[in-house]
């Protein structure tokens, strides 16, 4: 809204490309653009995905907001059996829309090349069914006492795996993943940390 002709600015299209240039023109809300350099980022050595169960209030548009910032690739909203939060299905096509609008808008202040994908809300066990065979290890947040802190450093099993490696978080809500949950996740071979 400030540009005018020929200031400098920068152009991302979410999938890796960048171009820069100079503003040509302004006509309301269209600006033209002489774009000067163009570059392709290369390809993230690591995907994350997060699976974050539904949490309450402006929680859920905080973590959409910085988990965008940190360059994950995609958040699957999760409705789980302690979620406080209950969409109907006009609610949960709205918020989706609002954190899509939430991730562009982040990709542009931070000028990371890779627009983080929000995915529509979904269920444990569909998001279960669908992801898991696409990632190279899932690890799930569980407070229960016996679970071991993650840690990646160092000599790990990935070494040898072609980019990207592919993770997959599963963060639960306010309440707790349920017992059954974490049974059904670990089945699906997540691990607990």
């Amino acid at each position: 809204l400030r540009l005018g002709g020929g200031d400098a600015l920068e152009l991302l299209d979410g999938c890796g490309v960048t171009a820069r240039g100079a503003g040509s023109r302004v006509e309301g809300k269209r600006v033209g653009v002489v774009v000067e350099e163009v570059f392709r980022a290369p390809a993230p050595l690591v995907e994350v995905s997060v699976f974050q169960a539904l949490i309450k209030g402006k929680a859920m548009d905080f973590a959409v907001q910085k988990l965008s910032e940190m360059g994950v690739r995609r958040i699957v909203p999760i409705r789980t059996r302690h979620s406080e939060v209950r969409l109907s299905s006009a609610e949960a096509r709205s918020k989706c829309e609002k954190w899509r609008q939430s991730a562009s808008e982040t990709l542009k202040q931070c000028g990371y090349p890779w627009r983080t994908q929000i995915e529509d809300v979904t269920t444990l066990g569909e998001a279960g069914a669908h992801w898991v065979s696409q990632f190279h290890a899932h690890f799930v947040s569980d407070l229960r006492p016996h679970c071991v802190r993650l840690r990646l450093g160092g000599a790990t099993r990935w070494e040898t795996v072609d980019p990207p490696l592919k993770f997959g978080l599963w963060t639960g809500p306010e309440g707790d993943w349920s017992v059954q949950e974490l049974e059904a996740l670990g089945a699906l071979g997540a691990h607990s940390v």
